[in-house]
């Protein structure tokens, strides 16, 4: 009885012991690989420190005393470069990134503003081939002498609307109202616009302001023609003082054909 007591004191004894040389088994294990990690990095380094030396002392050799001075030059200027721009790294990576960010952007903003233009330049073209569309501004000034013909002698606004010269007029007006709509958008370019439609629309709204004092002066229509008068106090604007930097013309005198006389010795 008292022999087998011993013998499982012995096993209960026995049992930490050999879970603690497994555990210092593994540890030495996991050292070694560690040491051998850190000697195949440690060599591979100097491996590449010895095969740079290598290098720059064989090109020195090579190259003469000129190129050793330059390559000299520039691993200080490098070094230099380095030391200063080492407590900015971390601001390098954020750097970049904003710069990107800001190439984006502006690429975005060139491609809407080459659309734009693009879109100001067709909405004319169209214009400028549909046949009626021509038609109505042709017959513009022609048509507007009569209604205002019609406003001076009285007539009920109401009964003006409903003639032919009216609807003309109205047309354009329109059309000079939708490119101002656009442009407030930023559906039109305003500088395409300005450069091939500010000549008309200016003359147009200063011939037709009879014709829209009278379709503003009803409570209801006091917004008519809202977005075109706005363009145009800006567009007369840049007119006028265009105008103004314009040098003055002088006058040529063009004379009359000289008539011969038989009575003048020169002749």
């Amino acid at each position: 009885m008292q022999g087998l007591l011993a013998g499982a004191r012995l096993s209960v004894q026995a049992q930490p012991t050999a879970a603690a040389d497994q555990d210092f088994g593994q540890r030495s294990a996991v050292a070694l690989v560690a040491v051998r990690t850190i000697t195949a990095d440690s060599a591979r380094t100097v491996w590449t420190a010895a095969a740079s030396l290598w290098l720059f002392a064989s090109i020195g050799k090579t190259c003469g005393d000129g190129a050793q001075k330059m390559i000299s030059t520039i691993y200080a200027w490098v070094h230099y470069a380095a030391i200063k721009l080492l407590p900015y790294a971390p601001l390098i990576t954020p750097s970049v990134a904003i710069i990107a960010g800001a190439i984006a952007l502006y690429s975005i903003h060139v491609t809407r503003s080459i659309a734009r233009k693009r879109a100001t330049i067709d909405f004319f073209l169209k214009t400028e081939a549909d046949s009626s569309i021509v038609k109505l501004f042709q017959q513009f000034d022609t048509h507007l002498v009569k209604v205002k013909q019609q406003l001076d002698e009285g007539i009920a606004f109401i009964e003006i609307t409903k003639t032919v010269e009216y609807n003309t007029v109205h047309a354009c007006l329109n059309m000079h109202e939708l490119i101002a709509v656009g442009i407030a958008n930023k559906v039109f370019d305003k500088k395409v616009a300005y450069n091939y439609w500010s000549g008309a629309l200016v003359s147009h709204c200063k011939d037709a302001a009879q014709l829209i004092d009278a379709s503003r002066a009803d409570p209801d229509d006091l917004s008519a023609y809202i977005g075109m008068l706005e363009l145009n106090r800006r567009w007369k604007k840049k007119l006028d003082n265009w105008t103004k930097k314009q040098p003055k013309r002088q006058l040529l005198i063009v004379r009359g054909p000289m008539v011969p006389h038989f009575g003048d010795p020169e002749v």
